[in-house]
């Protein structure tokens, strides 16, 4: 749903409440005005007209009286006849006013009681007009005596009854119009509660659908403001979560695929520089390699030829002075070492930088490195552990792996025995296994180990811990593990030991054809 379509639906939710509230209290208000037209049309009508039928009966009967005295007890004469004649007038006057008054009543008249009421009345009226008519008649015809007390006897039982009946219809329609007030009243007082009711209803309901809407809008547009000023500051991880389908939603949308097209192209832009720069700095490895193979070739052939003249004359010297002087021999004994030294030095830097050409022999593993191990001159302090579990067959350059194996070892026993009371053991442990396609061989000593400073450096050409050599045993290690399409792995724990892995493909149709440096990183898993 869109942003559009939720603030409209919002406000015709609420405008419907509104129109509800409003229906409601107009309601409650026709209810209230039904309440007062029935007191104004009908129950105080009907009151008034009671009330005057009460009230001309009541002058009918004060005429009738008069006019009766008047004919029992006054003679006649021609003034007694035009006062009778006055009072007749005012009564069929009085007659005439009840009977309207009745007439309006009956128009008003509803219920039973009150139709009975109107037969009663009108029959009273009638009566007492015919016993009026018979009383005056009497009194003309001059009779007396006893039937005109009866009569009058009857025409006062009448005017009781009509007084009686004249007198409910007031109660009765004064309690109708109090009735009718109440109810008027009690129908405004729920107007005014369901008013406040509707309105109170309509105030919640809004604030909620105010605070709905609000956080729909304001909670998404904060979000989306804080990823920005974070993006702006660097923080180029920084995303919106895309929560609403709505115009919102899709700009947080827009958002995160901006941002991911600028982490991608940053990312390129990061390994482009990397490429870069990685080249370069081969690009310079191999000028100094190429500048130093030279450099080193030249000199390498210069000072081996005065060298394996000074071991000649060395050798001619010692046959013929040891048998004079065999103390001698010590002597001459060291001088053979160092220059044996010096050439192993110079066979070194000439292997570093000389790019060989692999001789690949079929080789069973295991006892190829049982033998190997077996070859070498290990000092009696330390203990070999063999764990060989590759049980295949690799074609790999047997001398080159040799020389790996070798130089890995002496640098092994060498960081044990260095510094080490004379009487103390160690042990070294070789292993063999085949991970992820890969043969690796494992190196394991119990040495001081070494420190991150040094264990970053323990690659480098040239870096050396010890006060004699030129620190290129395992960068030619390396060197030639990656000929094989392979790679070196160290890992260390001062005051533990350190752990060297080479390793290189089974298949040869895996293995790089050039060192592994340049095709990407070491292959090997950290150590457990």
């Amino acid at each position: 749903m869109t942003l559009r379509a939720k603030l409209i639906l919002s406000y015709l939710v609420v405008a419907c409440l509104v129109l509800v509230a409003g229906a409601s209290s107009l309601y409650m208000l026709g209810r209230v005005n039904d309440a007062f037209r029935h007191v104004v049309e009908v129950s105080a009508p009907m009151h008034h007209a009671a009330h005057g039928i009460r009230h001309e009966s009541l002058r009918a009967m004060l005429e009738t009286s008069s006019l009766i005295n008047r004919s029992l007890y006054e003679r006649r004469s021609p003034e007694s006849m035009a006062a009778a004649q006055e009072e007749i007038e005012e009564f069929e006057e009085a007659v005439e006013a009840a009977t309207r008054h009745l007439d309006a009543y009956e128009a008003l008249t509803t219920d039973d009681a009150e139709w009975a009421y109107v037969r009663e009345v009108r029959s009273l009226l009638e009566e007492l007009a015919a016993q009026q008519r018979a009383m005056v008649a009497r009194a003309m015809a001059g009779a007396g005596g006893s039937g005109s007390m009866e009569l009058w006897s009857e025409i006062e039982e009448m005017e009781h009854v009509l007084l009686e009946i004249s007198g409910k219809m007031v109660v009765k329609e004064l309690d109708e119009v109090e009735e009718g007030g109440a109810r008027a009243g009690a129908a405004a007082d729920r107007m005014i509660a369901l008013t406040a009711g509707a309105m109170l209803v309509v105030f919640v309901l809004s604030a909620t659908i105010g605070v709905l809407v609000s956080r729909t809008i304001t909670r998404p547009l904060g979000q989306l403001a804080d990823a920005t000023v974070a993006f702006g500051r660097g923080g180029f991880d920084s995303s919106v979560p895309v929560e609403t389908q709505d115009e919102i939603g899709q700009l947080a949308d827009a958002f995160n695929r901006m941002a991911a097209n600028i982490r991608r192209e940053m990312a390129e832009r990061i390994d482009a520089e990397y490429a870069l720069r990685t080249a370069q700095d081969e690009l310079l490895q191999k000028e100094r390699l190429a500048a130093l193979g030279t450099l080193i070739a030249s000199v390498s052939h210069e000072i081996r030829n005065p060298l394996g003249t000074i071991r000649m004359a060395f050798e001619s010297i010692s046959r013929r002075i040891e048998a004079d002087d065999p103390s001698l021999r010590k002597v001459f004994g060291r001088a053979e070492r160092n220059i044996e030294r010096c050439n192993t030095i110079i066979g070194e830097l000439l292997d570093y930088t000389r790019d060989p050409e692999l001789e690949l022999t079929p080789t069973a593993v295991d006892p190829w490195l049982e033998q190997v191990l077996g070859e070498l001159r290990i000092d009696p302090r330390v203990s070999v552990r063999l764990s060989l579990a590759t049980d295949a067959e690799i074609a790999l350059d047997r001398i080159r792996f040799q020389g790996c194996i070798v130089n890995v070892v002496d640098n092994a026993c060498q960081a044990m025995l260095e510094g080490s009371p004379p009487g103390d053991r160690h042990e070294l442990s070789v292993a063999s296994a085949v991970r992820h396609g890969d043969l690796v061989v494992t190196v394991t000593d119990t040495g001081p180990g070494m420190s991150d400073e040094h264990l970053a450096q323990a690659l480098e050409p040239m870096f050396s811990t010890r006060p004699f050599g030129v620190g290129l045993g395992l960068p030619i290690v390396e060197k030639s593990m990656e000929w094989h399409g392979g790679g070196i792995a160290l890992s260390s724990i001062q005051g533990v030991g350190t752990t060297v892995e080479l390793w290189m493909p089974v298949d040869p149709a895996a293995r790089s054809v050039s060192p592994a440096h340049e095709s990407g990183p070491p292959r090997v898993e950290p150590l457990a």
